[in-house]
């Protein structure tokens, strides 16, 4: 009796807390009251991209949510032959930045930077390289999504907010010289601060 009462139990939180990640994912994409959300998920029986369409259709999905502060995270950077990339990535909490799943989203992330097609940029092309597609793994297959949805996941994931707030790119091209630092580096390229210097 009293396992099966925790068997009971124990499906109720997992979909619960499935039920909460998609709440979250779905505030986290469109922007739209918590409320709209969670009636958009009912109507659509909990399909968070017939739900995304719901609340387009309503007018809701183009609030932009109240953020919470994004004071910790890491920064990458990385030299290579044809130029320098950098990207900072931030969370909320430390303990976060800390986790598998978000130092996995920075690597990811600065790959999808090396083969962004521009070779000079700067915070100026966020919005453009937000809305690309990146190549992600999950269970075993290759999926594509923007940025954007990536960073939504990771949110829903982690259970708190993580947005990109830098990149810079810049190729190396003759009477050029370009020179990096990371501070507190935890894995080959991260760290928690970074300083680049290009001299021409």
């Amino acid at each position: 009796m009293i396992i099966k009462n925790v068997d009971r139990h124990r499906n109720l939180f997992s979909r619960l807390f499935s039920l909460f990640d998609k709440l979250k994912l779905l505030r986290d994409l469109t922007g739209s009251p918590i409320i709209e959300c969670k009636k958009a998920l009912e109507e659509s029986k909990q399909d968070v991209e017939k739900a995304k369409e719901i609340l387009e259709l309503k007018g809701f999905a183009h609030i932009k949510p109240v953020g919470r502060r994004y004071k910790d995270g890491f920064v990458s950077v990385l030299e290579k032959e044809k130029g320098i990339q950098l990207l900072v990535l931030n969370s909320e909490t430390y303990n976060i930045a800390k986790t598998k799943d978000f130092l996995e989203s920075i690597k990811n992330l600065m790959e999808h930077l090396g083969k962004y097609p521009k070779e000079d940029l700067s915070n100026e092309e966020l919005k453009n390289f937000m809305g690309s597609q990146i190549e992600l793994s999950e269970k075993g297959k290759t999926v594509k999504k923007n940025v954007r949805e990536m960073l939504a996941l990771l949110s829903a994931n982690t259970l708190e907010n993580c947005s990109i707030n830098n990149i810079f790119k810049r190729s190396m091209k003759k009477g050029i010289v370009i020179g990096s630092y990371i501070h507190a580096e935890i894995e080959p390229t991260i760290g928690t601060k970074a300083g680049i210097v290009v001299i021409k």
